[in-house]
């Protein structure tokens, strides 16, 4: 070795408490551009039961995206939840799960808190009251739409809303490989 140089430094990540399926959803999402939670097979046999798993996919799938620091593949999963949400109706229950793995500023926690605020449901409230943090986001959202005479608007499924890429379309992760 030549003097002068440095030894460099090695940059593994460990990922020891994370799913192989996780991992999987990634490296496809990688290659082909889209969020695959099922298999062939899965998907012929879907059922509430493997609704109730995907959707912990889903949100375990973003959480690794925050582990490994890629914003491309979270804006990615916000997409897949809000189509999921819309698509069949309902709403997961792992707000436990995001609210104890994102920051303060997470999209993730401001579906769930906005999700709650549009379908004005008491279920809604009861998922939110299972963890103190998310109850009091969605108090004081409450509180600052009732202030200011917002209404809420389910959220749409083509939009950078619930994303983290710098303004403007260009920056999404839609408009091109990066």
């Amino acid at each position: 070795m030549k003097r002068g140089r440095r030894k460099a430094k090695e940059r593994v990540i460990h990922l020891p408490d994370d799913k192989v399926k996780i991992f999987t959803i990634y490296h496809m999402w990688l290659y082909f551009g889209y969020i695959f939670t099922r298999s062939e097979d899965e998907e012929e046999n879907a059922s509430s039961t493997s609704s109730t798993a995907e959707w912990g996919l889903l949100f375990d799938s973003y959480i690794f995206g925050k582990k490994i620091q890629d914003s491309h593949f979270r804006d990615a999963l916000m997409d897949a939840i809000i189509n999921k949400m819309n698509t069949i109706r309902t709403f997961p229950h792992e707000v436990q799960q995001v609210y104890q793995n994102t920051p303060q500023n997470s999209p993730a926690r401001r579906l769930f808190v906005e999700v709650c605020l549009y379908y004005d449901s008491e279920a809604f409230i009861q998922m939110a009251a299972g963890n103190a943090e998310c109850l009091q986001d969605v108090a004081l959202a409450f509180m600052n739409a009732k202030k200011t005479k917002r209404d809420f608007t389910c959220p749409a499924r083509e939009s950078c809303e619930y994303h983290e890429h710098a303004k403007g379309e260009e920056n999404c992760y839609k408009k091109g490989r990066y």
